[in-house]
């Protein structure tokens, strides 16, 4: 092989080496935040009590749900404060943004989660228009519905039933540990939605596609 082969060979592998690492790098960063939550980044806390969630608008809102396992509680940032409205009522807890946030940077310190809401056993979450991060573990039952234009990323673990609609133009990605994934998915996509599920092997699933949507899998089930 000539020299100069072996050289374009080299940096190839270099170009990828490093896309491969900064990758790895943004999420570790997203996890940990996701899951420790430094303190100093939240200015308002409040315990609350429910079991459903019901989020709307907001196309960036930076809403993260994250498993409790002591009490259930709302935080965020002084300079979400404005933007946004929540109240409990029979059990549900609403979040209703009043306006879209400006396209930032939403890897950044300041601008990764504008609002997180710990829950110790929740049953159903309900997105319209908004970005939605889930890390949770340890449940019987769980219903998530990605409504219209919205973009839900969930880290799962134990759960034994999982329910999940995907709306008109909304994705739903679903990530977890090594034999900790949801026993049972019951999986529904409408039209333009996508299912991602090439991360994850369930040992049951019962999925139903209306019109064009989409289900990316890499596992037979």
């Amino acid at each position: 092989m000539k020299t100069s082969n072996k050289i374009i060979i080299v940096f190839i592998l270099f170009v990828l080496g490093s896309v491969v690492f900064e990758k790895y790098q943004i999420n570790k960063k997203y996890e940990n935040y996701l899951v420790t939550g430094d303190k100093e980044l939240y200015d308002h806390q409040k315990e609350i009590f429910f079991k459903h969630l019901k989020i709307n608008g907001g196309n960036i809102s930076f809403v993260s749900i994250i498993k409790s396992d002591t009490i259930n509680k709302i935080k965020f940032k002084e300079e979400t404060n404005e933007k946004f409205d929540y109240k409990v009522e029979n059990d549900t807890l609403f979040i209703e943004f009043k306006d879209k946030f400006a396209q930032q940077d939403f890897l950044s310190e300041s601008d990764l989660h504008k609002i997180k809401v710990y829950q110790s056993n929740i049953e159903s979450v309900d997105v319209s228009k908004g970005v939605v991060y889930m890390n949770y573990a340890g449940a019987n039952q769980l219903k998530i519905n990605a409504n219209n234009t919205c973009d839900i990323n969930a880290f799962l673990r134990n759960i034994d039933e999982l329910n999940v609609h995907v709306g008109a133009y909304s994705k739903f990605n679903i990530t977890t540990k090594p034999k900790k994934a949801p026993k049972l998915l019951n999986l529904t996509v409408s039209k333009n939605g996508i299912a991602d599920l090439t991360r994850v092997q369930f040992d049951s699933i019962h999925v139903t596609k209306l019109d064009e949507g989409r289900i990316l899998r890499r596992y037979d089930n």
